[in-house]
């Protein structure tokens, strides 16, 4: 269908909190002074620290996560180091790491009843086949859903080399509610070799400001030789990101949003005779479509004025939980397959 909207990258439709527009209604002349806070500064690491309870030493931060990939990506070398991702992973790991020319292999993710799961024992058989640089996990895992507990983390850890870096890309974080982020910074604490790569752009609904933060074990930060911006990061962005950080309780609110709009909607999919949704911990769902009805759902779903789904592969589709409104509109598509 022409001019139909994309809604299907899994943003949120509810936008940041008010503090944030506000913080950026209130910005100065002077905050485009790239030396108003001197060199190595940042608004948001002192926050993050004090939040998490972490030394600022172990907090990094970048304009989007895909500045920390590249900074990790670019210290390998082919023909020496070998990342190991998971199956059906966040596709730009592939894009670079071919560009870089460096060698990629996956563990399993297996399905098992309505949800996937990381296949631990094939990790850490690979692992010791193949004596990964990076051990790199998307965890909620795009576009999966399912989440890598803190006990099977913990789990991993203990079992790899300390020379490998184990990366758990958080882009997803927030929409889990079993998560504990003490126990992750404690991880953090016992495992030097650990980094928690996290983002502005999903939870927190400010995707156009492009900013990312890492939690670094002492090790991983040494290794990666991580220096903040020599001449710090920018006012303009770091303000309505404090914000955001600041603003727990409508963050709280959304979280909580989110996650009732995406049990309703995995609950009354799993109602449908041709749809299998797969549990999520995450702000979009995987959705299984029987074969005998994929080609007439695509067809169905081009003719909608705004896409909340995407194809993952074949009889799989990853469905964007942005609020009610468009949740309930592709159940309804879904609901007029049934008679078939």
């Amino acid at each position: 269908m022409k001019n139909q909207r994309l809604a299907n990258r899994n943003e949120i439709q509810q936008g940041p909190a008010p503090e944030c527009l506000k913080a950026i209604q209130d910005l100065e002349m002077e905050d485009l002074d790239p030396h108003k806070q001197g060199y190595h500064s940042s608004l948001v690491r002192p926050v993050l620290a004090e939040k998490y309870d972490l030394p600022e030493a172990q907090i990094a931060i970048s304009y989007g996560d895909e500045v920390f990939f590249r900074t990790i990506f670019d210290q390998l070398q082919p023909n020496r180091d070998k990342v190991l991702t998971n199956e059906l992973h966040f596709k730009y790991y592939d894009s670079y790491l071919a560009v870089k020319k460096i060698e990629q292999h996956e563990f399993e993710l297996t399905d098992v009843g309505n949800e996937f799961r990381f296949d631990l024992e094939d990790c850490l058989e690979k692992c010791k086949l193949l004596q990964p640089s990076i051990l790199l996990i998307t965890s909620p895992n795009n576009p999966t859903g399912n989440s890598l507990t803190h006990e099977d983390l913990e789990y991993l850890l203990l079992n790899v080399s300390g020379d490998c870096l184990v990366i758990i890309d958080e882009a997803y974080w927030g929409f889990d509610s079993k998560y504990d982020d003490e126990k992750a910074i404690q991880l953090l604490t016992k495992f030097p070799q650990l980094i928690f790569i996290r983002t502005f752009s999903k939870l927190y609904a400010l995707a156009g400001l492009r900013l990312g933060f890492a939690f670094m074990g002492t090790y991983a930060k040494e290794k990666l030789g991580c220096v903040p911006p020599y001449l710090g990061m920018s006012v303009v962005l770091e303000k309505p990101a404090v914000a955001a950080l600041r603003a727990e309780k409508y963050y709280e609110n959304l979280r909580q949003e989110i996650i009732a709009d995406r049990e309703n909607f995995i609950q009354k999919t799993n109602g449908l005779k041709h749809f299998t949704a797969y549990n999520s911990e995450a702000n979009f769902v995987a959705v299984k479509v029987a074969q005998r009805v994929w080609e007439k759902l695509n067809q169905a779903l081009e003719n909608e004025s705004v896409l909340i789904s995407k194809v993952v592969r074949e009889g799989l589709l990853r469905v964007t939980i942005r609020d009610k409104y468009l949740t309930n509109g592709f159940l309804q598509v879904l609901h007029r397959l049934e008679d078939f």
